[in-house]
């Protein structure tokens, strides 16, 4: 038998501990907060830091010539053709041609495959509008790796920041996105400290860090990259246009979504392949009709330029297979011209 005055103070105390058990769960909760926030503050104030350090991109260079195209895009109210792709749009196209064969205004989106084919469509999806003609001309990895694109895809915000938008809507609004923008940060920050190391380490030149990545300027009132034919075609090699990888059934339902969100809004929504060289096409035709055929039983828009009209000799062709002369340029964008009108005319025949 436990006396009085013991059971009194065993009560005592074990009234005590829930609350004191409770203060020290809330003070440790506090405090992993605390060190949480303080963790995350200071990662981003370190990224934040690497992240304005060179090399970047600037306003004036290539990437910044997505400020050139989104101000077109967005002060056209009238319907209007959209090209959407990657460089092989800006080294490719003749936009004037469009508008006066079409006569319709024409916006030429194009700046990189690195940006990811979920930008690129995110870029536009808002600014469709009744009667538009938006163009799709891929460049084959779009569907093989690329459809969030790589670590460029910062590089074209260091140059225009208001093109965050994009990413935000594409990347931070739907929060399964985000691991895969975040994987792209990652790359980016891994890539300036590799040649920070070979820089400041190694001791190779310094150059790397401010690298000559092309002129904003260079871009016309449309969108179109004015690149000099004396571009090297030696620079790239004949090798295969194509990724190992399995196809991306993900970025084929990006397609399916932006389709519908256009339709839904009245807009046509065509495919067209990219140009090719043909030494570089003859080394992956088989695969390249592959994707295709699975374009037209799985994607909900018409294919309506295909690749074996797209092929072009390589001497034809700038620093890289998808980069085409000034002559070739005019040929590809009359036979662009002349595949939408073909579509046109067959959607309005009863």
């Amino acid at each position: 038998m436990l006396e009085v005055k013991e059971l009194k103070k065993q009560g005592a105390s074990d009234a005590r501990t829930p609350h004191t058990i409770s203060l020290s769960l809330v003070d440790a909760s506090r405090l992993k907060l605390s060190r949480a926030i303080t963790a995350v503050l200071l990662f981003t104030a370190a990224c934040c830091l690497v992240y304005s350090l060179p090399p970047i991109s600037y306003p004036d260079g290539f990437f910044g010539g997505v400020e050139t195209k989104d101000n077109r895009l967005a002060s056209i109210k009238t319907p209007k053709v959209v090209l959407v792709g990657g460089s092989n749009l800006a080294y490719g196209i003749v936009s004037p041609m469009i508008e006066s064969e079409l006569r319709m205004p024409t916006v030429n989106m194009g700046i990189s495959a690195n940006l990811g084919l979920r930008f690129m469509l995110e870029e536009v999806r808002a600014s469709i509008n009744k009667g538009d003609i938006i163009i799709i001309s891929p460049e084959h990895q779009l569907f093989f790796g690329l459809l969030d694109g790589t670590k460029d895809l910062f590089r074209v915000v260091q140059a225009h920041p208001p093109s965050f938008r994009w990413i935000f809507s594409a990347y931070i609004a739907r929060i399964d996105n985000l691991p895969k923008l975040l994987k792209n940060f990652k790359e980016l920050m891994s890539a300036k400290f590799h040649l920070w190391y070979r820089c400041f380490v190694e001791n190779e030149s310094k150059d790397a860090l401010y690298p000559n990545e092309g002129k904003k300027s260079r871009f016309n009132a449309y969108g179109d990259y004015l690149a000099s034919d004396t571009l090297d075609s030696t620079k790239f090699e004949d090798q295969e246009i194509w990724p190992t990888c399995e196809i991306d059934w993900e970025a084929l339902n990006a397609l399916n979504d932006f389709s519908e969100k256009a339709r839904s809004k009245w807009a046509h929504v065509f495919l067209i392949a990219p140009p090719t060289a043909d030494t570089s096409y003859r080394t992956s035709a088989g695969k390249v009709q592959a994707l295709y055929e699975d374009f037209d039983r799985y994607v909900k828009i018409p294919v309506i330029g295909r690749p074996d009209r797209y092929v072009f000799l390589r001497h034809q062709c700038l620093d890289a297979p998808y980069h085409l002369k000034s002559e070739p340029r005019h040929i590809r964008t009359a036979h662009l011209i002349e595949d939408v009108k073909n579509q046109l005319d067959k959607e309005m025949s009863p």
